[in-house]
């Protein structure tokens, strides 16, 4: 029982990790974009 809510947590984790990950990117894109189309 104890394992299976370590995995979840460790999945919950990794899943707010990547959604981090790619608002960052995401945001990069857009300035990146804004500077490009200037």
């Amino acid at each position: 029982m104890m394992s299976v809510f370590l995995f979840s947590a460790f999945c919950n984790e990794r899943r707010h990790f990547h959604n981090y990950v790619e608002s960052e990117m995401y945001k990069s894109t857009n300035t990146s974009i804004q500077l490009f189309k200037q």
